[in-house]
C-alpha cells in the first residue's frame, strides 16, 4: 500500500527469491517521477497473513514545496468532536522542517498544541475558539510559505424537543389514511437525521415527507408519515427517532386498525335493577366499547329520558 496521491502506472514491484534459502523472498517497490506529495506511508503485507506487515515513512523533499498538500482555491472542512483531539494534518515534506499554526485574522497559535512532520498540528483539547480558518506556515531561506486552508466547524448536535401530533394511541378503520407528525426542536446549526420504525416499514407501506423550518433563536424539522390503505397488520408501535452526533430522543405511539365499526354494549350490574321507592338518586350505568366514538342516548320506557334524569 502506498499514498493515495500515487498513480499505479508510477508504480514498478518486483518479486525475487533472495537469502540462502528457497524459502526466502523479496519484493521491492520503484517509484518514477516522484514528487513532494507522494510523502507518505509505504506498507508491505504479506498476503497470506494480513497482520504480518511492516511500514516505511518516505518524505520527499523539496525546498519549493515543504508542506505535502500544497495551498489550493477553498479550505478543507475538518469537523471537531467534543473531548477528542483535533488533527491539523498540515503535514511537511522534510523531517526538520518546522511549522507554526496560524488562525486566520487573529493570532499564531502554540498553546496545548502537539506537532508532528508526519501528521501536523494536534489540538489536544479543542475549545469553541478552536473553530474558523486555519493554515500552517514555515520559512526558508526567509521566504515564507503557507499550507493549505482549512475550516474547522463544530457541529452543534443538541435536541431540545421531540413530539407527535397526538399523545394518545390511535384508533382508525381498515382501508383508512393514516397521518403522523414528528417534529424535532433543535437549536441553531444543528443537524438531525429523522427516522420512523412501525410495522409495515419492510413492505414500504408508508412514505414521509420533510421540512425545515428556521426561526431566530431555534430549528424546527418536520417529518410527516403517510400510509394509505390502512390494513389490520399495521396495527402496532410507531416510532419517531431523532438523532444527531450521538445524541438520539424518540416519540412513541400505539397504533390499532379495526377491521370494522363495533359497538359492544352491556350493563355492568346485570339488566334487571331493584330501587326503592323514595330514593333521592339511583345511578345506572353501562360497559361501553365502541369505534368510531358513539353518540349515546339514554332512553326511558322507550323515549329520550326527560331532564329529571341527569348524565
Amino acid at each position: 500500500a502506498f499514498p493515495a496521491s500515487l498513480n499505479r502506472s508510477q508504480v514498478e514491484v518486483n518479486e525475487s527469491r533472495c537469502g540462502r534459502t528457497s524459502q526466502h523472498y523479496c519484493s521491492s517497490l520503484s517509484v518514477s517521477h516522484i514528487q513532494a506529495h507522494h510523502t507518505g506511508s509505504y506498507h508491505c503485507r504479506y498476503k497470506p497473513w494480513t497482520r504480518k506487515q511492516r511500514s516505511i515513512y518516505v518524505y520527499v523533499t523539496d525546498s519549493q514545496q515543504p508542506f505535502v498538500e500544497a495551498p489550493g482555491l477553498r479550505p478543507h472542512v475538518l469537523y471537531m468532536k467534543v473531548k477528542e483531539p483535533l488533527l491539523i494534518p498540515c503535514r511537511v515534506t522534510d523531517p526538520k522542517i518546522t511549522a507554526t499554526l496560524v488562525k486566520l485574522y487573529t493570532q499564531v497559535l502554540t498553546p496545548d498544541l502537539m506537532w508532528d512532520s508526519k501528521q501536523g498540528f494536534t489540538i489536544k483539547a479543542p475549545l469553541i475558539n478552536s473553530t474558523g480558518l486555519f493554515h500552517c506556515r514555515t520559512i526558508i531561506d526567509g521566504v515564507a510559505y503557507n499550507s493549505q486552508t482549512y475550516y474547522v466547524h463544530r457541529p452543534v448536535n443538541d435536541i431540545t424537543g421531540v413530539h407527535l401530533n397526538t399523545s394518545k394511541s390511535v384508533q382508525t378503520l381498515k382501508g383508512e389514511q393514516l397521518v403522523l407528525n414528528c417534529t424535532a426542536t433543535t437549536k441553531l446549526n444543528t443537524r438531525v437525521n429523522i427516522t420512523w420504525e412501525y410495522p409495515g416499514k419492510t413492505n414500504k407501506a408508508g412514505s414521509s415527507f420533510k421540512r425545515l423550518v428556521k426561526h431566530s433563536m431555534h430549528m424546527m424539522f418536520y417529518n410527516v408519515l403517510t400510509i394509505k390503505n390502512l390494513q389490520h397488520s399495521d396495527t402496532g408501535l410507531y416510532t419517531c427517532r431523532v438523532t444527531t452526533g450521538e445524541q438520539s430522543k424518540q416519540q412513541n405511539v400505539t397504533v390499532m386498525v379495526h377491521d370494522r365499526p363495533f359497538i359492544l354494549l352491556k350493563p355492568r350490574n346485570g339488566s334487571v335493577m331493584v330501587a326503592q321507592a323514595g330514593q333521592k338518586s339511583y345511578k345506572i350505568s353501562a360497559k361501553l366499547r365502541a369505534f368510531p366514538p358513539p353518540e349515546v342516548i339514554w332512553l326511558k320506557d322507550g323515549k329520550v329520558a326527560t331532564r329529571q334524569c341527569s348524565r
